[in-house]
């Protein structure tokens, strides 16, 4: 991954811009005052001093005492990880109030799902309210990356399906539930 896309995944979680290219040149460089990071990162030494008091109240720094101020980075696992739990949590207290509204109920149909995570998502939602058995009809690139979606909750026994000259389906004879 490169360092934009870091900082632009950083900036997801809830960083500025200045915060991100500040966590990143600390973990990358090692510990730095704010004078040493702003020419890192070529930013002016006064926000980065406000920055760098926003990331240690994120808990993305700490510094050590002493004449100059000297910011660390806390091991992105340390402090990744508390962000996780709170987007996780709120993400399901969302949820929560969500089920809690008089929603009015989901159409079914036809729609039009422009990315590949909403297919797999709508997907998931249908097979997993499938009674017994579900036919999926798509290509063997689309099928792997549900199996791959849905983990050991799908089986999958796929047979390849062509059709001759005169129009019959030569594997629907082999197939035991085949009806002719």
């Amino acid at each position: 991954m490169s360092v934009s896309t870091l900082i632009n995944r950083l900036a997801e979680l809830g960083l500025s811009d200045l915060e991100a290219r500040m966590y990143v040149a600390l973990v990358r460089n090692g510990p730095a005052t704010a004078y040493s990071i702003g020419r890192q990162i070529a930013k002016p030494t006064a926000n980065v001093y406000k920055a760098g008091d926003a990331l240690e109240a994120k808990g993305a720094v700490v510094s050590a005492p002493g004449e100059s101020r000297v910011l660390h980075a806390v091991p992105p696992e340390e402090f990744l990880s508390p962000l996780s739990k709170r987007q996780v949590d709120t993400i399901e207290r969302i949820a929560d109030s969500f089920r809690k509204l008089n929603a009015a109920p989901v159409r079914s149909g036809l729609f039009q799902l422009e990315s590949t995570d909403a297919v797999l998502e709508r997907a998931g939602r249908m097979l997993s309210g499938a009674a017994e058995i579900a036919v999926i009809d798509c290509f063997p690139a689309g099928l792997e990356k549900l199996r791959t979606a849905m983990g050991e909750l799908l089986v999958i026994e796929a047979h390849e399906v062509r059709r001759s000259r005169r129009g019959r389906c030569p594997a629907s004879r082999s197939h035991p539930r085949a009806m002719n």
